[in-house]
């Protein structure tokens, strides 16, 4: 299946004359505004989002899993001694 679907996706042969380097041609065009003696706009900051630790949410995935389970387990127990 995987085959198939590189196979379907696949070019018979990559010419790089049908793409663009859009990133080459923006910077070729703020390096010739610079030459100039123009202004170069600068892009705004982005604001990125906090990154969260993988580890650290799997750690504590686990360790509640853990809880549960032991809470769980201790209602088990005592409904067993009650009945």
């Amino acid at each position: 299946m995987a085959k198939a679907l590189v196979q379907s996706l696949a070019v018979e042969s990559f010419d790089p004359r049908h793409y663009r380097d859009e990133y080459r041609e923006a910077l070729m065009q703020a390096v010739n505004v610079k030459i100039e003696g123009a202004a170069v706009l600068r892009a705004s900051r982005v604001e990125v989002a906090p990154v969260m630790d993988l580890m650290e949410a799997l750690v504590a995935s686990v360790k509640a899993a853990r809880r549960g389970r032991t809470a769980r387990q201790g209602a088990t127990r005592q409904a067993r001694r009650g009945s």
